[in-house]
């Protein structure tokens, strides 16, 4: 560790005060019991890096706190899921009792349900794409609960599988709590997604973890941290290949935010090698984003405005947005508005209203913290050339929009 404990639990301790947060708010922003996060402000235990990043994310420290943690650390956080005020790891999916039929049959059947439930996910995604997150939540919570019913009445060869299902959707509700705008939600489903992971004896998932938490500091603007997360993500070269090309993608979008070309290509150009490999199982698909024909290409189109070549970017992305398949609204969303941003910046005006006009009725029911984020900076930059008459026209709309997406994202946030 780069720094005693104590020094860390000091560095909690005083960051909470100055902002006047109590340790039990503390603890209920994180979802860690108050006795849990006391020790760790006393030094008496070390948090994960997971938790650590839920520490600082719920403390607005811009990555000095989790910084201060040897990410390289395994604490022991995972084994007080029972001071919870919400369960964690298998306990995260409730109890519910299954018919005497169905209990009897998952001991013979476990691999058939579980891949029952993995084509669900599929199409529980493809929902994700379209609508609001908080329209999503409860499907997953039901479906959570119901692996929860048949684990308990599964053993032998079927339940890993069904331990290894139950992490993805614990992941994806991450996800979907990450668009909804709680990065500290998120990370605490990505660490239950863990723990079910190591329950089932598949590793893969502790180095997805890294790569979506390199996914939440990329969209905080956190260059290193983001390239920090993405190598330890590629550290075990025995994990999928997708799980690794996706780690590139985020090396390579942090190398971006850092403004480094030479790392960025070089990430980027790994990443499109990895990813474009052959997967060991038909549901490592499940990792990242199934809708992007060319997540290389898309990623380096998303990532260029921060390089400072958005000509380059806008003209990558224009030529992968008709790619997307209809249905995937928040994708769309996410880089259409990238895009479009990257052609008001070049000049290119005409080009960008465009895509903004059919951009805004394509989101309208799509709740996304991520969208919202390029929405603000592209009304910025349209704002600053009103004086063209197209422009003049689209704000009021793309206005609208932002304010539709910011309530949405609140009420989604209390749900």
């Amino acid at each position: 560790m780069d720094h005693p404990p104590h020094e860390f639990g000091a560095a909690v301790r005083r960051r909470r005060l100055d902002i006047g947060l109590s340790l039990a708010q503390l603890a209920g922003k994180v979802h860690y019991s108050r006795g849990h996060l006391s020790k760790i402000e006393t030094g008496k235990r070390i948090p994960s890096p997971q938790l650590a990043s839920l520490i600082d994310t719920a403390l607005k420290a811009g990555g000095e706190i989790a910084g201060l943690l040897d990410n390289d650390t395994d604490g022991d956080d995972l084994d007080c899921y029972c001071d919870l005020p919400i369960d964690q790891g298998e306990a995260a999916i409730g109890n519910v009792d299954l018919p005497p039929d169905l209990a009897g049959a998952t001991a013979v059947h476990g691999d058939a349900i579980a891949i029952a439930f993995e084509h669900s996910l599929v199409q529980v995604r493809k929902l994700g794409q379209t609508t609001s997150p908080g329209a999503i939540f409860p499907i997953l919570d039901g479906s959570l609960r119901s692996l929860r019913a048949l684990l308990n009445n599964t053993s032998g060869p079927g339940r890993p599988r069904l331990l290894m299902v139950a992490a993805r959707y614990a992941e994806y509700f991450g996800w979907m709590k990450q668009e909804g705008g709680s990065d500290a939600e998120a990370l605490a489903w990505t660490v239950r997604a863990v723990r079910l992971s190591k329950d089932s004896g598949n590793p893969d998932m502790h180095a997805y973890s890294l790569v979506r938490q390199a996914l939440i500091r990329l969209y905080r603007g956190d260059g290193p941290g983001t390239v920090g997360l993405a190598l330890q993500a590629q550290a075990d070269q025995q994990i999928p290949a997708r799980i690794l090309g996706l780690a590139a993608l985020r090396e390579g979008q942090g190398h971006a935010l850092n403004r480094d070309y030479e790392r960025f290509r070089d990430a980027m150009t790994r990443a499109a090698e990895l990813l474009k490999a052959p997967g060991r199982e038909p549901t490592d698909a499940l990792y990242g984003s199934y809708t992007v024909g060319d997540p290389a290409k898309t990623a380096e189109g998303w990532s260029l405005y921060h390089l400072g070549r958005p000509a380059d970017g806008a003209a990558i992305l224009a030529q992968e947005l008709p790619r997307l398949p209809r249905y995937a609204a928040r994708s769309y969303g996410r880089y259409a508005a990238r895009c479009a941003l990257q052609f008001v910046v070049c000049g290119e005006l005409d080009r960008a209203c465009v895509i903004v006009e059919e951009l805004l009725p394509r989101i309208t029911d799509v709740v996304s913290a991520t969208i919202l984020s390029d929405l603000r900076e592209l009304s910025r930059q349209l704002a600053r050339r009103r004086e063209d008459r197209r422009v003049r026209g689209l704000l009021p709309d793309l206005t609208a929009a932002i304010h539709h997406q910011s309530s949405m994202i609140g009420a989604t946030a209390n749900e």
